[in-house]
């Protein structure tokens, strides 16, 4: 990308800043920090016409089955059926190793009992079926586990960041045509 003197400019480490000078790939920015530094073009990005790039990136699904494997030494497998909340045709399968007496419980479906709002020992698998959670990065840790609620809440600082952006290139749209023109 080729950037010219007064451009508004991004970067991901020191923020928003203006071109001050440009070389071949190397630009001279003088950061909203007050500092100046030297960088290569393409770590830099407009100011001017942000994108929406969400970064939480969870799913929203709903349980719509549980199937319970008895293994042995009081070991099960518990594979837990879903599809997506936004597109039901969008399945997916969980699977988890658990002991009946939960001394042996995977941390993983703890996680996911907890985002799906069930507290304590679970009465039964029937008692997912219907419930909802949030899973990013396809569940494999415990912290890819989250509530709804949860997932709402990143979503909207997200969009308000995003919002926030959008304010900001506005306000320096005029400045940078008036740049251009100059």
């Amino acid at each position: 990308m080729s950037f010219k003197i007064g451009n508004r400019v991004y970067h991901s480490k020191f923020g928003h800043g203006r071109v001050n000078h440009v070389e071949e790939h190397r630009v001279t920015v003088d950061f909203d920090t007050g500092e100046q530094k030297k960088i290569i073009d393409s770590f830099l990005c407009s100011a001017v016409a942000p994108a929406f790039k969400p970064t939480f990136d969870h799913v929203s699904r709903r349980v719509t089955s549980v199937d319970v494997t008895e293994w042995a030494d009081d070991i099960s497998l518990v594979v837990v059926n879903t599809a997506s909340i936004r597109h039901p045709n969008h399945k997916a399968m969980f699977q988890f190793v658990v002991s009946s007496d939960r001394t042996r419980m995977s941390k993983r479906f703890d996680a996911l009992l907890r985002a799906a709002g069930i507290m304590g020992d679970l009465a039964g698998t029937d008692q997912l079926v219907g419930r909802h959670f949030a899973v990013k990065n396809n569940g494999y840790s415990a912290e890819d586990f989250d509530t709804l609620e949860y997932m709402a809440a990143c979503r909207q600082s997200d969009i308000d960041a995003y919002r926030r952006s959008l304010a900001y290139a506005a306000e320096y749209a005029a400045e940078e045509a008036l740049a251009d023109a100059a």
